[in-house]
Formats: C-alpha cells, structure tokens, sequence
C-alpha cells in the first residue's frame, strides 16, 4: 500500500484500499506513518510489514556530488513528477518569494524540476522540464540542499534519490519523510522554514559525511521484499488454513459492508 486520501485531499482511497485487504494474506506498507494511518481508520494489519521506497544507486550515487565551497549561494532543489499542490508548493512559493529580496538572493538559489500547478508560476527560481534517470540525477547534484516540502508523503522517491546523490536535506516534518531523512538533514514545520534554512546553511558541512550511508536504496528495498516472499512460501499452509478460518467471518463482514 503506497497511497492514501490525505496525500491529495480524496475521499475514497482510505475506504477502497481498507476494502479491498480483505483478500491479503499479508499487507505490505511503504512506511510506518502509512500503516498507522490506515490502521487508525479500520485496516487490519495482523499479517503486515513495513518496506520502505527505495532508489538505483546505479543512477543515483554521491560519486560527482561537489560540496558547496561558501563562495556562492547555497543551490537548492527540488523536483517532482505531479504538479499536485500538496508536492509542497506553498513553501516553494514561500521560498520563491524570499527570493524577491537582494540580500537573500545573494545567499541562495532555488530549481524546481518537474510539473507545475495549472496557472502557476515562480518569479525567481530556475525550473526545469521533467526528468528521468542519468538526466535528472546530473541535474539535481548540480546543486547543494535538496529541499522537499511534501504533504502526507506516503513514501515517495524523490528524497530517497537527492539523498544518495549526496545532497542533504532539508524535509518538512510531515507523513513519510521524517521517517525516510531523519539523520540526514534539517526537518521544518510551515512555521518555521526560514529558521530551518539559516540552520542547514550553517551545519550544511556536518551533514555531508552522514549522506553516504543513506539507506533507502532499491537493492535494499528488494532484499526486503524478496525475504519477505520467501518466508510467506515457507508458511503457505499457515495462511491457507487462516483463509479457511476467517473465510465465513469475512462473508459476515463484507455482507454488512455492502460487499459482493
């Protein structure tokens, strides 16, 4: 499971996923803040794991990263494949804006690569067409900080790929992501952007030695994944026989739910 309604502001995601794993001998979640959610809301997660998102270290890897020297601004950046709001665009703006003041411009920069929201625009930040694979990782570890503002991230990608290319990063505290960057950069909050900013400018080379055991890698991811096959072979009959056991509570349940 790797979405949920509170990432775009749905209605019916939450209610059909908890549905349809019914049928699941075992529910695998993409983070711990997801289950928790989810479970809060009615799942069930007897039979459940967590396996984390996890980037190709062949494309992204902190090889040709260039550490920011202090003698030009800190580059920031960002990217996204949806143009979705709640990507973090009120803090893009917000940064964009800031960008509006000299002294502030002298100090950093700001690239977003992606999509953006219909109608909107930056004034002063450099933007990019989307990317993929070599392409997009020569473009992003072109800069210093990644920066990513997503709401209710269940667990993407994007940060797991700025991180291996070795750039710290600055996250807001929200969903997935403390889950996914914590040791590895700066969190914010919406009301404190600024102050976490100064903070990551001024220990930006603290967390520079930290980046290259970044974790969330797809070789781990898969690893993961694979064992968790393995074992679910080995125990074949224990969940045949639980499908016999909660067959007939489970008609019970989907006939009250309006199920067919």
């Amino acid at each position: 499971i790797n979405e949920c309604d509170e990432r775009k502001g749905t209605s019916d995601v939450n209610r059909q996923l908890i549905r349809s794993n019914f049928c699941a001998d075992h529910t695998v979640f993409v983070s711990s803040w997801l289950r928790q959610l989810l479970q809060q809301q009615g799942l069930s997660c007897r039979n459940s794991s967590v396996i984390r998102n996890g980037s190709d270290t062949r494309i992204f890897q902190s090889e040709n990263y260039r550490p920011w020297r202090r003698e030009s601004p800190l580059k920031i950046v960002t990217h996204h494949w949806a143009g979705h709001w709640m990507k973090g665009f009120e803090i893009y703006q917000r940064l964009d804006q800031l960008l509006d003041q000299c002294d502030f411009r002298n100090q950093y920069s700001f690239t977003y690569i992606g999509n953006l929201p219909d109608g909107f625009t930056f004034r002063n930040t450099n933007t990019m067409t989307p990317r993929y694979g070599e392409e997009l990782a020569e473009a992003i570890q072109i800069n210093h900080v990644y920066l990513t503002a997503s709401k209710n991230e269940p667990g993407g990608n994007h940060q797991n790929e700025g991180a291996l290319l070795g750039l710290p990063v600055l996250y807001l505290s929200s969903g997935c992501l403390p889950e996914y960057c914590t040791g590895f950069g700066v969190a914010f909050d919406e009301t404190d952007f600024e102050e976490k900013l100064l903070e990551m400018s001024k220990s930006y080379e603290a967390w520079l030695p930290r980046m290259k055991s970044y974790p969330n890698t797809a070789e781990k991811m898969c690893k993961e994944y694979l064992n968790l096959f393995e074992v679910m072979l080995n125990r074949r009959d224990k969940y045949l026989d639980d499908r016999r056991y909660l067959k007939r509570p489970l008609e019970r349940i989907g006939a009250l739910l309006g199920l067919r």
